[in-house]
């Protein structure tokens, strides 16, 4: 694994660690808890805090590694933009599920809130531009690609918050994904260095 990608999950990891228990104690004092009933299967009432304590975990990497590798990482002016505008998304979108977990909105409004906060981090430039199903070349989507992101973004999310009746299984189900996504890249970029490697060497010979 990448140094930098390492610090990065090093200290995202650790600040969760610390910050949960500190959350929990806090939705309790405040009674932001959510209580047994419909859908639901815990007996108990649940904290609601662990959405903004992922999100602020996030931020402390995110900021502790500017800070201390920042000079090391080619940081352009677009690049700075671009990470600036997935931040923001993140934040609005955590901000909208912590107060639909408090009030419980209509999923109309949900919706609506989501189409526009997505689509607006997808016409600044955020989207699927290629698709590549195994066995074939790779297409352009041309402007199919702003859609096809903007319901594959929905889906994505809203699949996530429907699974919140069961405890643990939304934390459990991005655990094992992130994981598989950080694996195929890990492999990826492998073999991309390696086919690097190998055209330089032929181009020395």
């Amino acid at each position: 694994m990448n140094p930098d990608s390492l610090f990065f999950f090093a200290v995202a990891a650790g600040a969760n660690l610390l910050l949960i228990p500190l959350f929990i104690r806090l939705a309790k004092n405040y009674g932001l808890m959510d209580m047994p009933g419909n859908r639901k299967i815990h007996e108990k009432p649940v904290p609601l805090l662990g959405g903004p304590a992922i999100i602020l975990s996030i931020l402390i990497s995110f900021s502790l590694g500017l800070m201390f590798l920042g000079s090391e990482m080619d940081l352009t002016p677009e690049r700075q933009v671009k990470m600036l505008l997935v931040l923001i998304t993140t934040v609005l979108a955590g901000v909208l599920g912590f107060i639909d977990d408090i009030y419980d909105l209509r999923p109309r409004f949900k919706l609506l809130f989501q189409t526009l906060l997505f689509g607006a981090f997808i016409l600044l430039g955020f989207h699927f531009q290629f698709m590549h199903i195994p066995g074939t070349a790779p297409f352009s989507l041309g402007f199919f690609g702003i859609p096809l992101t903007l319901l594959f973004m929905l889906a994505v999310v809203n699949g996530f918050n429907f699974m919140d009746g069961v405890d643990g299984l939304a934390g459990s189900i991005s655990m094992v994904t992130l994981l598989s996504i950080g694996t195929v890249t890990i492999i990826l970029k492998g073999r991309s260095e390696e086919h690097t490697s190998e055209l330089q060497s032929h181009h020395d010979l």
